[in-house]
This record gives C-alpha cells, structure tokens and sequence, in this order.
C-alpha cells in the first residue's frame, strides 16, 4: 500500500504507510498453521514490493484529463521550470487539476546556471504555484553548466536552500555519471536529500543502485523514459523499497510469530 504522510518537517511525501503493523494487528487473530503463516507472509511481500500502485510519473506537457492518471499512477511530478530561464506555461493549471482529482502532484526544476541568480529561479517558480509543504526535485543533468566544481555546488546549494527556506524541501533527479561530472565524486552535502537516480534500463525495482556522492539508497528510479499514458509522454518512476518499508514487515511477522 502507499501513502502520502506529513513528515516532522511538515513535508508531505510519497512514502510507504507507518500504519501497516496496526492494521495487520487488528486482524490476525487465533491459531494460524504454519503454512498460513508463510502464505500471509508471502502475500503481504509481494503486495508491498510489487504493487503497481508505487509507479509513478514525470512529464512534461499539459495535463487534459488528471483522473486518467489517478486510475494508473499515485504520483506525478510535472515540469515547473525550463532551462532556459522560464516557467512552465502548464505548471500551475497541471498542479491545481492533480489537486483537485486527488492526486499528489509536484514539480521538477531544470535549472538555468547561465541565467545566473538561482534564488530568484526558485522564488519566481514558488510565486507562481498555489501551494506550500511540497518538495520540489532538481534535475541535476549535463548540459551548460560551469567547468567549476565549485562554481556549481554553490548554484545548486543555494537552489535547495532557498526551497526550504520557504516552507518547502528538495530532492535531486540526476544520474551517477550526470551529478559526478557537474560536481565531482566527493560531493555529499546532498546526500541527505532523497534521490530519484536514471537509470532508464526497464527495470522496475532498484536492485541496480549503486551508491554515490553520499547517497546509500535511493528513493526512487526514473527507469523507462519516453512511455505513452494519458495522451502525454511520460517517464516512469518506481519508488524504492527501504529500510522502514522492511520494518512493517518484521513488525507483522512479530505479531503472527512466524
């Protein structure tokens, strides 16, 4: 199953259900053989880990019919900036119609380093758009950026402090050979930030993450690019399994003492 939950910071996220244990707890009850047991466990993994409803989507495009995509994906993350230094014209009218059908909807930004002044890049996308507590995803991909290390760790620093200065946080989308040649290997100062890594090989699960720059898991894989859904063009993302998604499935073995 899967949820959006407020975190402590008051940052709404897709993430697996805390609720997951006090649910199952409610009912299991009596006697269960062993064969049941290990068929209910068996179940209960397989529909954590393989259920569609984990994909989700980005895209890029104006968004005709937001309940198409709440009937085949529970998150989409639609283009809010382009990298040439303007917003995009459908972010606000592709947000408010994810709102209103029920869909959590959120934005990439494409940053602009030769346009210089990335506050004013992330003040003038978070002007326009109705809504606080939502992070926001970088896109961290080659492309006109500095041939300075440095020059681009401060750009993109003062992009994510700037989100979260304003009651909003940030994530990064990029790739291991993309964020190591803008950055270099030895930055981590992002590491803390979920990651969505590309890794556009079809596979849907993120057995193939490898770490980098300080990041130990990921939060998501963008893993097929360029797919048909809901008459637009589409990546798709699967969100990964992690450490407290395995925790709900130790804390409902404890409770059917498999």
């Amino acid at each position: 199953c899967f949820f959006f939950f407020q975190a402590e910071d008051g940052i709404r996220d897709p993430l697996w259900s805390r609720g997951l244990g006090d649910v199952y707890k409610r009912q299991v009850h009596g006697d269960i053989s062993i064969m049941e047991k290990i068929l209910f466990t068996f179940l209960l993994a397989f529909a954590v880990i393989a259920s569609p409803i984990i994909n989700g989507v980005e895209i890029a495009g104006k968004i005709k019919d937001a309940k198409c995509f709440g009937s085949q994906t529970d998150s989409v993350i639609v283009r809010g900036y382009l990298s040439i230094g303007k917003i995009d014209p459908d972010l606000v009218e592709n947000l408010v119609r994810l709102d209103t059908a029920k869909i959590k909807g959120t934005a990439y930004i494409n940053p602009c380093f030769k346009c210089g002044n990335p506050q004013k890049q992330i003040q003038d996308l978070l002007k326009v758009i109705p809504f606080t507590n939502r992070r926001y995803y970088i896109h961290v991909l080659t492309g006109d950026w500095s041939e300075d290390y440095v020059e681009n760790r401060k750009f993109l620093t003062e992009m994510v402090t700037e989100l979260r200065t304003n009651n909003n946080d940030a994530g990064i989308i990029t790739s291991q050979f993309a964020f190591s040649s803008i950055v270099g290997i030895d930055f981590d100062q992002f590491s803390h930030l979920p990651l969505i890594y590309i890794n556009p090989n079809g596979i849907s699960n993120c057995d193939d993450f490898k770490p980098f720059n300080g990041w130990r898991s990921p939060s998501g894989k963008k893993y097929d690019v360029e797919k048909e859904m809901c008459d637009l063009t589409v990546d798709y993302i699967q969100y990964c399994p992690n450490a407290q998604t395995l925790q709900v499935i130790l804390q409902i073995l404890s409770l059917i003492h498999i």
